[in-house]
């Protein structure tokens, strides 16, 4: 018995990511470079995620959700715990942290009753700013009755800490004449960077002082996180001790041994130049022609040349957060922790 085959002709698909228009058809889609009506896009994913904890009495449904690769952004579904509709309608508030903004949320009420009704949920999109996965958690979240009414606050952010400039504010750039609006006595995170890298700790900006004002009394600022400051650094020792925390080089695993700014290492076997840790590269005994030795009984040294002639300078950045005002809250100074 013999199987018929059909010629008929495999109609194309769409291979387009965004939606086309009459004035911008994808002229390399198959589909829509003849017909940009028929376009039928998939987006583009990413392996970035947004992780969200619920605040009390409700659920993150599909909680972690992928980020789409084209937008960078997710939209975020919180449930309630409890069906049926809520009495008074509920609100809520989000307070943007690092590496994410949050859009208005949309609440949609709940139907019927407890045991047979719909629950009540909110949806709003997240836009991830950086380059890695981010989590939302519930402190950042807040469920209140809404009323009809909403109170609204702008805050401007001045900066007159020397040495500091202004980076974002709630995770956006910042404009010094429109400030931002937002809801009454929510959370305001300000970043600030070195204006010149300088070495400066994390734990001493986590530690440290903060002073600000709102032009008449002081305002109560947390610095949250920090990222550490690396001035340029040239000779050998010092780049050593900036990369592994050792400052006394014989300690090191191996042998070492400086001569001027050059670093050189060895073992008894002539063979292990991979055992230091926390050098970001390491010259290869096998390449001597490009990394001369020095021979010193029967001890070979080798040289490292990668990192020990300077450490890339890194500016230190330091994340503020306060409570929002209705005015301008002034950054005058940052005093690093002391013993650090």
């Amino acid at each position: 018995m013999e199987t018929e085959v059909s010629s008929a002709p495999i109609a194309p698909e769409c291979t387009c990511t965004e939606q086309c228009t009459e004035a911008s058809p994808n002229q390399s889609c198959p589909v829509c470079k003849d017909d940009y009506s028929a376009c039928d896009p998939t987006p583009e994913t990413s392996d970035l995620t947004v992780t969200v904890t619920a605040p009390s009495g409700w659920t993150a449904t599909g909680s972690p959700y992928t980020v789409d690769g084209t937008t960078k952004t997710a939209t975020v579904t919180l449930t309630s715990d409890t069906k049926g509709e809520l009495t008074p309608a509920k609100k809520l508030t989000i307070t943007n942290g690092t590496g994410w903004t949050a859009g208005e949320a949309t609440f949609t009420n709940g139907t019927g009753d407890s045991t047979n009704g719909t629950a009540a949920k909110f949806t709003f999109d997240v836009t991830v700013t950086g380059e890695e996965s981010v989590t939302i958690p519930a402190t950042a979240l807040t469920v209140a009755d809404d009323d009809g009414s909403s109170t609204k606050v702008t805050t401007k952010v001045s900066v007159t800490a020397q040495g500091w400039d202004l980076t974002t504010v709630n995770g956006s750039a910042y404009n010094s004449t429109t400030g931002v609006e937002v809801e009454e006595n929510s959370t305001v995170t300000v970043v600030l960077t070195q204006t010149t890298a300088a070495n400066l700790a994390a734990n001493a900006l986590k530690g440290g002082t903060v002073t600000a004002s709102d032009g008449t009394n002081a305002v109560a600022v947390t610095a949250t996180a920090s990222t550490e400051g690396k001035a340029e650094v040239t000779a050998a020792d010092a780049a050593i001790e900036e990369a592994t925390g050792i400052s006394d080089l014989n300690t090191l695993k191996g042998y070492t041994i400086a001569e001027g700014k050059k670093l050189y290492y060895g073992d008894a076997n002539h063979t292990d130049a991979t055992s230091l840790d926390g050098l970001t590269e390491i010259a290869s005994p096998s390449e001597a022609t490009e990394y001369p030795s020095l021979q010193t009984g029967t001890l070979t040294w080798y040289l490292y040349t990668p990192a020990v002639e300077a450490v890339t300078a890194q500016a230190a950045t330091v994340t503020l957060t306060f409570t929002a005002i209705d005015g301008t809250v002034t950054i005058s100074a940052i005093t690093a922790a002391s013993g650090t």
